[in-house]
């Protein structure tokens, strides 16, 4: 089973795309890259609503992965998170955009797994396509 398959067999994945201003995104994040923003995004004090992002993530998703292309003066994240729990899906994904906002203003796009660009559907359903993403939180021991 591909990994494209798997995530459509559950149905707590979704993946969003993150897109930055190439300039803006170097003069913020351009000493530790795109793994520093993860890093900020995901294991940060910075506070929202009470709960750092630390908290946050780590209460709320349990899996993930992600990658990152630079083209047309603009920096793409792409990223797959995996919910706890499917319940308050949209609360929460509102909250992460919040978030993520914070960090820099940029443009967010969801998609529900059926729905996610071609490209990364290409990747994922071949068999060694994950391995273009960073792995994060549980995605290392559980393998996918």
């Amino acid at each position: 089973m591909t990994t494209y398959e798997k995530l459509q067999n559950d149905g707590q994945w979704f993946c969003f795309e993150i897109i930055y201003n190439l300039d803006s995104f170097l003069m913020k994040f351009g000493k530790i890259g795109v793994s520093g923003w993860y890093r900020l995004i995901s294991n940060s004090p910075h506070l929202f609503l009470g709960k750092t992002n630390r908290q946050f993530f780590k209460q709320t998703f349990s899996e993930g992965f992600y990658r990152s292309t630079i083209s047309n003066e603009q920096v793409k994240i792409v990223m797959f998170l995996r919910l706890n729990e499917a319940s308050n899906k949209e609360r929460i994904v509102r909250e992460l955009v919040i978030r993520i906002k914070k960090l820099l203003f940029c443009r967010v796009n969801l998609f529900d797994i059926g729905n996610i660009p071609m490209e990364d559907k290409s990747l994922l359903s071949s068999s060694f396509g994950i391995q273009q993403y960073q792995k994060i939180l549980e995605s290392y021991k559980k393998g996918i």
